[in-house]
């Protein structure tokens, strides 16, 4: 963790060689690294990581390519993008299993680029925390029917400073285990 964090003249890294295959723990890895203006990590093999927390926090790119990406096993994606205010663009793998997934607070947090965002790949069945997690956001609609919500217990803050949001369905929403709804 934290391999990178804070290196804010960093403009470039060549991932080619890293071998990431044992590696469990990718939490604050490019955090705050103000200068990288691209991010390739095709060769990144995440099958092990665990804890992704704020691995792209406050990155200045405008995309990001993922779609190798299999977290299989991540329990944590809290604030993965929190703060990346100029991400327009995020390209998922369209087949990735996210069954071990507990926590995503803050994920979206403040990525007022973003025009839409896909959670629609992601299992949350097993997701305990939801806090924060589109706080400060610019997208007008959301759709979140495909959001699993029964095992949720935090969604303090959910959709915080939201203002360009015009409807919200929460029709599906399954609230029956949460405990702190405030400021959603």
């Amino acid at each position: 963790n934290k391999m990178f964090s804070y290196c804010k003249d960093l403009a470039e890294i060549n991932s080619n060689s890293f071998n990431t295959s044992n590696v469990i723990n990718m939490s604050s890895m490019f955090y705050n690294c103000g200068s990288l203006s691209k991010l390739d990590l095709s060769s990144f093999d995440i099958k092990n990581v665990i804890d992704m927390k704020e691995m792209f926090k406050a990155l200045t790119i405008t995309s990001l390519d993922l779609s190798n990406f299999e977290p299989n096993k991540v329990i944590y994606i809290d604030n993965l993008f929190d703060s990346c205010e100029q991400l327009e663009y995020i390209n998922w793998n369209n087949k990735m299993k996210t069954s071990s997934l507990k926590s995503m607070s803050g994920m979206y947090k403040n990525c007022k680029a973003l025009t839409c965002f896909n959670l629609e790949l992601f299992d949350t069945s097993k997701v305990t925390n939801m806090a924060y997690l589109l706080e400060g956001c610019s997208f007008k609609n959301i759709s979140l029917d495909y959001l699993d919500t029964s095992s949720v217990e935090n969604m303090q803050g959910m959709f915080l400073r939201c203002s360009n949001l015009d409807s919200l369905n929460l029709e599906n929403f399954d609230i029956s285990k949460v405990k702190n709804i405030s400021l959603m």
